[in-house]
């Protein structure tokens, strides 16, 4: 007997599910891996918005229907794309892959309320906080896209971004900890409303208000219930205010420096990640556009002192842009200098040539392609 998963619209009454199912908002098991699949039970399952089921078939080449093959591997079969080919990426891909694996389980016990084994995500925040600590100078070459989805590389983006712009405000170590926890988890609520932790609608997108605010809800009462002591208040009231705005117009209302600190990092690291993702909604914008997006929206969005951190780290032509020099060349941003943030370092084929030392060249344009 092999599995295939089907749509649940595709499935057939008399089938046989190949694995548990469990709702996803009330983390409860459904119905059980063998179960013989009646009409009743597939209008159940759709009612509970389970888009997609694993179902037994036997193992002979005939049954085994391409059809349904070809559907599930369209909508994951994207593959991990950068900023940047031409540039290593901020981690190891070997750690960031295994970070990846942390979370993915982290979420998965999460969902079925296994007990969760919170060391191996205090030790995944602590290894991306003394990894950077230890790169002299560290290349700012992301992920945009992964062939996991979204959220999974959205996680490990926003902590490794945080904990970035938390060493531009010479946050002490245990306090980078911290930031990396809250980015690491701050939207694992979107698990348990969107089912089998697919894609979710980024930063700026169309989402109703009740959404937003109910993920970071769910994210909070899941990590209470199922980890106790894990997070300290300061870090739950991090999750739970990153979506607040320095305006006060935020989901809960909260204003200026009230806003929990960690959430007003996070914050800017979750929307710089969103924006310069690709997903199955919206292609992503480049580093250039993105930067300026959280810039113009300081004092609005987000709290300008954390804002001017990120950009002494970022510039005006992040890491990953690329751009057209006065002379005509054209090349990609590999590095900035803080105190020339409109004089980067550019690789220019495979030589780097930094701005700030010659008076002759400056940068012309963005080069959008």
């Amino acid at each position: 007997m092999g599995i295939i998963w089907k749509r649940i619209k595709d499935v057939k009454a008399g089938e046989v599910l190949g694995e548990d199912i469990y709702d996803s908002r009330s983390f409860v098991l459904l119905m059980k891996k063998n179960t013989k699949l009646t009409q009743g039970d597939i209008k159940q399952l759709a009612d509970r918005e389970i888009n997609w089921i694993p179902i037994y078939v036997e193992d002979d080449a005939e049954s085994l229907s391409d059809e349904y093959y070809e559907v599930f591997e369209v909508e994951t079969s994207t593959k991990k794309k950068s900023f940047s080919e031409e540039l290593p990426t901020v981690l190891p891909e070997k750690m960031y892959d295994e970070y990846i694996e942390v979370i993915s389980n982290f979420v998965e016990d999460l969902r079925i309320g296994n007990r969760i084994d919170v060391s191996k995500v205090t030790n995944t925040c602590i290894g991306i906080v003394d990894y950077l600590e230890k790169q002299k100078d560290v290349i700012l070459n992301f992920f945009s896209s992964h062939n996991l989805g979204f959220l999974r590389k959205h996680l490990i983006n926003t902590s490794v971004l945080s904990v970035i712009i938390g060493d531009a405000l010479n946050l002490q170590r245990h306090r980078m900890i911290s930031v990396a926890k809250v980015a690491l988890l701050h939207d694992i609520g979107w698990a348990f409303i969107e089912d089998n932790f697919q894609d979710i609608e980024p930063e700026g997108m169309a989402v109703p208000e009740e959404i937003f605010k109910k993920h970071v809800l769910v994210a909070v009462e899941v990590i209470r219930k199922n980890g106790e002591n894990f997070l300290t208040p300061e870090e739950m009231n991090g999750i739970l205010q990153h979506h607040e705005r320095f305006d006060g117009k935020g989901i809960f209302g909260r204003k200026g420096k009230s806003v929990n600190w960690i959430s007003r990092i996070v914050q800017i690291a979750d929307a710089y990640d969103s924006l310069t993702s690709q997903i199955t909604s919206k292609e992503a914008i480049n580093p250039y556009q993105a930067a300026y997006w959280i810039i113009n929206r300081s004092g609005i969005f987000y709290d300008p002192e954390f804002v001017n951190a990120f950009f002494k780290v970022f510039g005006v032509y992040p890491p990953g842009t690329k751009v057209e020099l006065s002379d005509g060349r054209r090349g990609i941003v590999v590095k900035i200098l803080p105190n020339a943030p409109l004089r980067p370092v550019v690789k220019i084929g495979n030589f780097e040539l930094d701005l700030s030392k010659s008076s002759q060249l400056w940068i012309r344009g963005v080069v959008f392609e």
